[in-house]
């Protein structure tokens, strides 16, 4: 089995997982999958996008991208922040990079923050990351923001696969920022693109 379909083996797995969600536990798994997704509450990954040649979570290529969570405010899907991020990796030959989170179910950053249950969902959903690790045996692991980078040292997968990290590409939005943190994301990128040319 290739790893585009590895992948989507994962994928379904990762639907199909309740071990954070206590709601409809009476349904039968199709309707609770229904149901929470109905409720923005399930998993969500980043979508391939054809126009910018970009595979997202389909992504096999040397670099995989990790950020926090999803979100539950971004409205349109992929939104407008993930457009510009896809953007900035199409002009620096990124398009096949993948693209995931550390945690799979929408959420927002207050939660992130706050939620008693922050520890309990990183270990619940660990594992999937290890195995979208394990298929795609990345050169370059991106850390997207600080709080990805501290949970890949605390399980040490920095002392397994080369790391780097960026800012995550929302704050310059949620931070008024715009042009600011967008030179420094593409900056951020760039390097990783450089260092990825470099190794080759």
């Amino acid at each position: 089995m290739n790893k585009k379909n590895r992948l989507r083996s994962l994928l379904f797995r990762i639907e199909k997982c309740f071990k954070c969600y206590k709601k409809f536990v009476n349904f039968q798994i199709a309707e609770r999958v229904r149901i929470r997704n109905w409720c923005n509450e399930g998993p969500w990954f980043y979508p391939p996008d054809e126009e910018l040649q970009i595979e997202g979570f389909f992504g096999t290529g040397k670099v995989m991208f990790i950020a926090e969570r999803p979100s539950t405010r971004a409205g349109r899907i992929p939104s407008l922040i993930d457009k510009k991020f896809y953007e900035i990796l199409k002009e620096n030959g990124l398009g096949d990079s993948h693209l995931t989170d550390l945690i799979k179910c929408r959420g927002t950053v207050r939660e992130s923050k706050d939620d008693k249950d922050w520890a309990t969902r990183v270990e619940n959903c660990f594992p999937f990351l290890l195995d979208e690790i394990k298929i795609l045996k990345p050169e370059i692991i991106v850390a997207v923001g600080r709080t990805v980078e501290r949970e890949l040292k605390r399980k040490r997968i920095t002392e397994k696969f080369r790391v780097q990290w960026i800012p995550h590409y929302s704050y310059a939005f949620t931070r008024g920022i715009k042009k600011r943190m967008d030179r420094k994301i593409a900056q951020e990128i760039r390097r990783i693109s450089l260092l990825v040319k470099n190794k080759a």
